[in-house]
């Protein structure tokens, strides 16, 4: 048996995980993806044994729950000489196998074993890879801007960021705080974690320290198979403002995991975030990797064990509660309103207090949708000055000359928005006999007009 340990901290090419619901049946299938078509046949029951052997004498020296692992070793052995594994002689679907028996043991979504063919391992897996392996691992990794996929500041001074994993911050450090800095103004900022399948924990604190005025212990790492702590604090400085002054929103999902859940998490119990949508999956551990090279396998296992000061505990299998739970469809509109309902709270001056009085309207439909008739809307269609209506599937268009179609959605039963332009909104106005005859077009500055139906 042949065991190298990799750090989590060092392995620079940080996976995403996929939702965390399809983890299980999928994730190793995916690690196959550069395999030949077809699984080959190339183990058998003295090679699954070493590999049981191997996975367990791991899970015995570093597993984060050391009462545990003599019961999963026992519930594998019993599977394998139950037969279980019997018929099963392709590695790769072997370690599939083997990696559901430990999360049925388990319950742990972050305990698992990998398996690669030869070529791979040989490519890809090393401790210390080659400088250009590590430029080719970076170049892929910027390409996918370190999984930040949007940033921007909506109508209200309400900041929005969204990144769907966290990447070792000695690489993605400036395309963080390009987007924090970004967002440096804001009254509010909404974190959108609702595709997060976690990461690098260094992340985890580099983000922390911009919502903080200082310094703060916000968890703590234990080893328990070396009985060492590790605690994470808030760093001294960061680049560019601050962000401990304005309210800040967290998104969450069951799909939502590891690294994600570890920002909601100390968010939310340091007091410094609200936490909105669904329940997360709960994996609060920290990793390392075994690399047992003879057997073309990899095993992830959970050996720091996160210790939040603010509870004393953490979210391992039980995920992260949200402060407002709803399905995760409506975090985003659910935050944003709670956003615009919070600044109004704080302020006096007349512009913004405006702005917001559009907003809230427009953000409360989304919410609760209004629905009209087909019929009614059928009977606004026309041409009003140099803009015509139409109909189409169930929705009401805006036609402009020399612009595309804009849809219009409901607010009232007479008065609509266009989301492409909520700068202005519309009310039609049906005479006595329910026949509009005109129009009533304002705008988010005041302005307003009537215009007469001409066709």
């Amino acid at each position: 048996m042949i065991i190298d340990i990799v750090n989590n901290a060092n392995w620079k090419m940080v996976k995403i995980a996929f939702p965390v619901v399809f983890l299980i049946i999928f994730s190793s299938a995916a690690i196959m993806a550069q395999e030949p078509a077809g699984e080959s046949k190339d183990v058998d029951g003295n090679k699954q044994l070493e590999i049981i052997d191997s996975v367990t004498t791991v899970l015995k020296q570093t597993y984060v729950f050391p009462d545990m692992a003599d019961q999963i070793e026992k519930y594998l052995r019993d599977r394998y000489h139950n037969g279980t594994y019997r018929d099963i002689d392709a590695g790769s679907a072997f370690v599939r196998a083997l990696s559901e028996d430990l999360f049925s043991a388990s319950n742990d979504w972050h305990l698992r074993v990998y398996y690669y063919p030869d070529e791979y391992f040989d490519t890809e897996i090393k401790q210390d890879p080659d400088p250009e392996e590590i430029q080719r691992r970076l170049k892929k990794n910027q390409r996918d801007n370190f999984a930040f996929r949007r940033v921007e500041v909506l109508p209200g001074n309400v900041g929005y960021i969204k990144f769907d994993g966290f990447f070792d911050a000695t690489d993605a450090a400036s395309t963080a705080i390009a987007a924090l800095n970004f967002l440096g103004h804001c009254d509010a900022i909404i974190i959108d974690l609702l595709d997060n399948g976690g990461g690098n924990p260094n992340m985890v604190q580099f983000l922390m320290s911009y919502f903080f005025d200082k310094e703060i212990l916000f968890n703590d790492l234990y080893n328990v198979g070396k009985n060492e702590h590790h605690q994470l604090w808030t760093n001294a400085y960061v680049p560019g403002p601050r962000l401990s002054k304005c309210d800040v929103y967290v998104l969450i999902s069951y799909d939502t995991f590891s690294a994600g859940e570890a920002l909601a998490y100390h968010l939310k119990h340091s007091g410094r975030g609200k936490v909105i949508g669904a329940r997360t999956a709960g994996g609060a551990h920290d990793c390392d990797f075994h690399n047992c090279r003879n057997l073309n396998i990899r095993i992830k296992v959970p050996c720091r064990k996160a210790i939040s000061p603010f509870t004393g505990t953490n979210w391992e299998g039980v995920g992260v509660e949200p402060d407002i739970e709803v399905p995760s469809y409506k975090a985003f509109d659910i935050a944003y309103l709670e956003a615009v309902k919070a600044i109004r709270t704080r302020t006096t001056d007349s512009e913004v207090l405006a702005e917001l009085d559009w907003i809230q309207p427009a953000l409360e439909s989304n919410l609760n949708p209004v629905v009209v008739d087909e019929d009614v809307l059928k009977s606004y269609t026309g041409s009003y000055g140099p803009g015509k209506l139409t109909y189409d599937n169930a929705t009401l268009l805006m036609q402009m000359p020399n612009r595309r179609p804009m849809k219009l959605v409901p607010m009232s039963q007479t008065m609509f928005r266009c989301p492409d332009h909520d700068e202005w909104r519309l009310e039609f106005h049906p005479n006595a006999e329910g026949v509009t005859d005109s129009l009533t077009a304002w705008d988010n500055e005041g302005n307003l007009f009537t215009v007469q139906r001409t066709e």
